[in-house]
């Protein structure tokens, strides 16, 4: 798995799930549908990974278990659904709500970026030029590499470890702590929460279609969300369901699912309609948070850009004063 997930790899892995939907629904097994996608992949990178995938279903594996031995090519999330699609015969399904999920991510993540661009280049540029009209001025080499590589390498450095460790397969007690830290920053924690619950409740009814049982299919769902909270919290229901607790009963007492959400899961499962309720729960909350995400994307340029402007214009102010400064000693 990549360190680090760009536009371009959640394009490329919507393309595959894509590619292998439509090959499927055209007639192609499985494995022969893999083989197609092995010699034309959307990306190079999955080449290898297919190709171990394939092995594995000659072995004698089924396709769920053949993806779990491909070491950590695929999150939890994209096992799930087809495992679940694979159990049910909707792995056509499974796939194209894959391929859509994905695609989704792409679109967000081009947003983000393209948000953040003018700030990003802004940023760069007023160092360089400060530094470097400092520089005419001083002639020092030192000083020009501290205020350009010893402001924008710790910058660097920062990003990069900050995305590396908020990827899923990172360890268990650093993802506790960073989905600590999010969830404290408003409107961001919000929408972890919301698109968390989106893929819970997405997972859980692909799970339960296929047939499996409420206990495993919720503890696989759990996972899937990519949320700690989530996964700890389900993890303590098994007993309970074993002795006859509702799981709409469990959701409804936890603090960890909002009103919303328990309010859909009792009705559907009162109803004998879970699978439908659940539909709408993934479709709420996954608008919510991606709502909430473009309020962010929107506004946290705009504050970056406001930053920087009053920086640069301090550095300028700065700047005539020292000079008038030194024209007059």
């Amino acid at each position: 798995m990549p360190l680090i997930f760009l536009p371009g790899q959640f394009q490329a892995r919507a393309d595959l799930y894509h590619q292998i939907s439509t090959l499927v629904t055209a007639g192609f097994g499985l494995p022969q549908a893999l083989q197609e996608l092995r010699d034309n992949p959307p990306s190079r990178s999955f080449r290898r990974p297919l190709e171990r995938i394939l092995w594995h279903i000659r072995e004698g594996h089924t396709f769920a278990e053949s993806l779990r031995r491909s070491s950590t090519w695929l999150p939890e999330f994209d096992i799930a659904l087809l495992e679940a699609g694979e159990n049910s015969g909707r792995i056509d399904a499974c796939l194209k709500l894959l391929a859509g999920y994905y695609a989704e991510r792409a679109r967000m993540a081009r947003f983000v970026l393209g948000k953040l661009a003018y700030p990003v280049f802004l940023l760069h540029f007023a160092l360089l030029i400060f530094a470097f009209v400092q520089f005419i001025v001083t002639w020092n080499v030192l000083a020009l590499v501290l205020q350009t590589v010893g402001v924008l390498l710790p910058l660097y450095v920062l990003t990069f470890v900050f995305i590396y460790v908020m990827q899923g397969s990172r360890g268990r007690a650093m993802r506790v702590m960073m989905e600590s830290l999010l969830n404290r920053i408003p409107l961001v924690g919000r929408a972890r929460r919301h698109l968390s619950l989106a893929r819970l409740a997405m997972s859980l009814e692909s799970l339960l279609s296929a047939g499996v049982n409420i206990i495993t299919a919720w503890e696989l769902s759990a996972r899937a969300s990519g949320s700690t909270a989530l996964d700890g919290e389900v993890s303590t229901w098994r007993e309970q369901i074993e002795a006859g607790v509702r799981p709409s009963e469990l959701v409804r007492a936890s603090r960890h699912f909002p009103s919303v959400f328990g309010n859909l899961y009792n009705t559907g499962e009162v109803s004998g309609r879970l699978d439908e309720h659940l539909g709408r729960i993934h479709t709420y909350y996954q608008e919510s948070g991606t709502n909430i995400l473009r309020q962010v994307s929107d506004w946290v340029p705009r504050i970056a850009y406001l930053i920087i402007a009053c920086w640069i214009g301090y550095k300028v102010v700065q700047f005539w004063v020292n000079y008038y400064n030194a024209l007059l000693g």
